[in-house]
């Protein structure tokens, strides 16, 4: 087997342009949030709280996971959730 390198790009190391901060961002933003739970209802509510807050007016998705909690870490989620 033989290998041969390849030319250098001569871009490899050129600094990357400049943003202007003053420009609106032409490509859209949404967000995708997985929280993983177990037995920590509380926190999870306390977390879907902030995120609520945080992600408006953003376009996103929350995944919950549960991992098995037994002590009503579910149901609590769910009610949190169907609560308007």
């Amino acid at each position: 087997m033989t290998l041969q390198s390849k030319p250098a790009d001569p871009n490899r190391n050129a600094a990357a342009p400049q943003r202007d901060p003053h420009k609106e961002a032409t490509t859209p933003i949404s967000l995708n949030i997985s929280i993983i739970n177990y037995r920590t209802a509380d926190t999870t509510q306390r977390c879907l709280d902030a995120l609520t807050d945080a992600c408006n007016p953003l376009p996103s998705t929350i995944t919950i996971v549960d991992t098995a909690s037994a002590a009503g870490s579910p149901a609590a989620i769910a009610n949190w959730i169907a609560t308007p």
